[in-house]
């Protein structure tokens, strides 16, 4: 429960972080800051709605959700690509202006103050879950963004726009990288896809240590931490259900240190 205590510091210091790339980009003309401060605001509505989706995942099974609301943690994930990819299209559309333009030195100012409010951010999202894993992704582009920013603005300032420029365009590339990176690993966990050929072997290993002969095992991933999944265990006409069931129990007492959730079904063997 730390972890829920420490929820308000992540807003606190994320919403810090935007407002100052906020003020460095809309009023002190720097469009790599501008860049920089719209994934500033995409991030902590990304924050709002992770925490909202990942509060409705611990929820116990119900008549609606029989196996649990582990995967509505995903809805945050998902609703945080597509905050950044209206992002991604915004400033898109703001590099197409290519009149020049002048930058303030207090540009670069601000982008450090937000870099470091996102620092102690990501110290702190680290330590949840995969939803917030992803929210962290894209706050830790926040960081590289804002070391490209500063440079970029603060060279941009003394020389030219064209180097403030550069970073703007730069940021954005990265912003469209990012977007396909965490889609990927969200379609992974949505998908039901296997868990690592070391987990199954696991299981497998469970089976014939408790003596039970394994017909088929089904698993799929729920999330970072979670599996679930059936087993078919073969019996034997003259082997005990009672001391067959017993066993079963015992399996599933061990997988559940691995997060792994099972049902297991005997079928009957030669």
């Amino acid at each position: 429960m730390a972890g829920v205590k420490a929820l308000p510091l992540i807003l606190v210091f994320s919403a810090l972080g935007g407002f100052f790339k906020i003020l460095g980009g809309v009023l002190y003309g720097s469009k790599a800051v501008f860049v920089d401060a719209l994934t500033s605001i995409a991030n902590l509505i990304a924050l709002l709605l992770a925490i909202k989706y990942w509060r409705s995942s611990l929820e116990p099974p119900d008549e609606d959700h029989h196996f649990g609301h582990h995967k509505l943690a995903f809805g945050g994930s998902i609703l945080t690509l597509m905050a950044y990819s209206f992002v991604a299209g915004v400033v898109t559309l703001k590099l197409l202006d290519l009149r020049e333009y002048s930058i303030s030195l207090n540009a670069p100012l601000m982008a450090f103050l937000g870099v470091i409010c996102y620092l102690v951010s990501i110290i702190i999202s680290r330590r949840f879950s995969i939803v917030f894993t992803h929210y962290s992704t894209f706050t830790v582009s926040e960081l590289i963004e804002g070391a490209v920013v500063v440079s970029t603005s603060l060279v941009g300032a003394l020389y030219s726009y064209l180097i403030d420029y550069s970073g703007a365009v730069l940021l954005t590339l990265y912003i469209f990288y990012e977007l396909r990176k965490v889609f990927t690993e969200v379609l992974g966990f949505i998908s039901d896809v296997a868990p690592p050929r070391d987990l199954i072997n696991v299981v497998k290993e469970e089976f014939v240590r408790n003596g039970l002969s394994l017909s088929e095992l089904r698993l799929r991933r729920v999330d970072d931490r979670r599996y679930q999944g059936m087993a078919y265990v073969l019996l034997k006409p003259d082997e005990n259900l009672t001391l067959a069931s017993s066993k079963v129990d015992a399996i599933k007492d061990a997988l559940r240190n691995y997060g792994v959730e099972l049902v297991i079904e005997f079928r009957p063997g030669g």
